[in-house]
């Protein structure tokens, strides 16, 4: 097995304990179920200067291969207990998910 599918299987554990489901919709698709990781709130770290960079816009960690065609687009919406936020961004990790960067 390799390990990117090791990887995927250890994130979707983790979302599957710690996640919840919501609605996902491609732009211009049909809203699809996935399972993912939000908060309201981010905070990252500037890799050149080690300082915590704070964020007020939510995030959504998601496997990738669980979003229609398998990648996020600009645009894209995901719905949240009856709250709907649009994809801005999105941050690819080298396991097979994503941080997907949300405004409302």
């Amino acid at each position: 097995m390799a390990w990117e599918d090791i990887a995927v299987r250890a994130q979707r554990r983790i979302l599957r304990k710690l996640g919840e489901d919501v609605t996902y919709t491609p732009n211009g698709g049909a809203p699809v179920t996935v399972r993912g990781l939000f908060e309201e709130q981010h905070q990252s770290v500037d890799p050149d200067t080690g300082v915590p960079v704070y964020s007020v816009n939510p995030t959504l960690t998601v496997v990738l291969a669980d979003l229609p065609d398998g990648s996020p687009g600009m645009g894209d919406r995901m719905t949240r207990k009856e709250r709907t936020y649009r994809v801005v961004g999105s941050q690819p990790d080298d396991n097979g998910g994503t941080l997907l960067e949300l405004k409302t």
